[in-house]
C-alpha cells in the first residue's frame, strides 16, 4: 500500500510512507522519496511497481499536479525515472494493464470542478516510461475517479465523474485496443466515484464509491458477465461503507484496506475469499 493522504485543518496532506506485508496481518513501513501522494496512479508491471501523477499540498496555495514516473522492483527503492511524462499532470486517472501494455484513461489535470479540467484521453506504453497518446478525446464523457480493468481480452472502463461538480456515473466502457470503444447499458446501480473494481473467474466486481445525491458512502458489491446485466452480492460479511479505498488480489483473495468511510479515513485490512 503507497501513501495516502489526511486532512487536518480541512487541509490534506500526503503521506508519503509505504506498508508491506506477506499476510494483510504483519505489516512494515517503507518510507518513500516523492512528495507527491495524493489521487496518484499506480501498478504493477513486468515485475517492476510504477507510481505516477498525484497531487501535493491539497488546498494551500502551493497545491500543485505531478506527471512523475517513479519505479521499484522490490517496494523499498525507488527511482524518479521520469520527471515530467509526455501526458498532462493530473489527478483521478485510471491505470491499468491490458495485453501486455500500460494504459492511462482519463482524469482531471487541475483541482477543480470546472469541465475544461476533465480528460478523456488515452495513453499507452509498453515499457511504463514511454507513451503514446493514442485518443485525445475518447468517445466517453470526460471524468475522473473511475475504475478501469482488462477482462476477458477488454479494458472496461466503469462509472467515475468528480467530487468538486457532485457528478456520479453509472456508464460501461469497453475497448479491446484502447482505440475503438463500445458504451454497454448503463448498470443497474447509482452513479457513483472512489470505487473499486476488479475481475475474477469471468466476472467483473464493482465495490463500494461515493454518491451524490444524497452524499453517502455505499458497501455494496455488484457483478456481472458481460457489462450488461448486473447482480447485487447479499453476502453480509464486508468492510461496510468505503470509499477510496486500496483493493487488491493476492493469493486467491481480494484484500481492501483504508479508505473513507462516515466521515472518517480508515486503517482496517479486510480479506475475501473468491471460489
Amino acid at each position: 500500500m503507497l501513501g495516502g493522504w489526511n486532512y487536518v485543518d480541512n487541509t490534506a496532506h500526503v503521506l508519503n510512507d509505504a506498508w508491506a506485508s506477506a499476510d494483510g496481518v504483519s505489516w512494515h513501513q517503507v518510507q518513500l522519496p516523492w512528495t507527491f501522494g495524493m489521487y496518484p496512479m499506480a501498478a504493477s508491471f513486468r515485475g517492476q511497481m510504477f507510481y505516477m501523477g498525484g497531487m501535493q499540498d491539497s488546498r494551500l496555495a502551493s497545491e500543485a499536479l505531478s506527471n512523475q514516473i517513479w519505479m521499484s522492483s522490490d517496494g523499498v527503492e525507488w527511482t524518479l525515472r521520469v520527471p515530467a511524462a509526455q501526458w498532462e499532470a493530473r489527478i483521478g486517472g485510471a491505470l491499468l494493464e491490458h495485453q501486455d501494455r500500460l494504459f492511462i484513461l482519463g482524469g482531471k489535470v487541475r483541482n477543480s470542478g470546472d469541465p475544461a479540467v476533465f480528460r478523456n484521453d488515452v495513453w499507452r506504453s509498453a515499457d511504463g516510461l514511454q507513451w503514446t497518446r493514442v485518443l485525445d478525446k475518447a468517445p466517453w464523457p470526460a471524468r475522473a475517479f473511475h475504475c478501469a480493468l482488462s477482462h476477458e481480452g477488454r479494458i472496461w472502463l466503469i462509472g467515475g465523474g468528480d467530487w468538486d461538480s457532485r457528478i456520479a456515473r453509472s456508464d460501461i466502457w469497453s475497448s479491446a485496443d484502447g482505440v475503438n470503444w463500445t458504451q454497454h447499458t448503463d448498470a443497474r446501480w447509482e452513479g457513483r466515484i472512489w470505487h473499486a473494481c476488479f475481475s475474477y473467474a469471468g466476472k467483473i466486481f464493482v465495490f463500494g464509491g461515493r454518491l451524490f445525491d444524497p452524499i453517502r458512502t455505499v458497501d455494496e458489491i455488484w457483478s456481472t458477465i458481460d457489462g450488461e446485466q448486473w447482480e447485487r452480492s447479499t453476502d453480509a460479511v464486508r468492510p461496510g461503507p468505503r470509499h477510496a479505498a486500496y483493493l487488491a488480489q493476492f493469493e486467491n483473495r481480494v484484500w481492501v484496506m483504508g479508505g473513507g468511510a462516515a466521515g472518517f479515513l480508515q486503517s482496517d485490512v479486510w480479506q475475501f475469499y473468491l471460489p
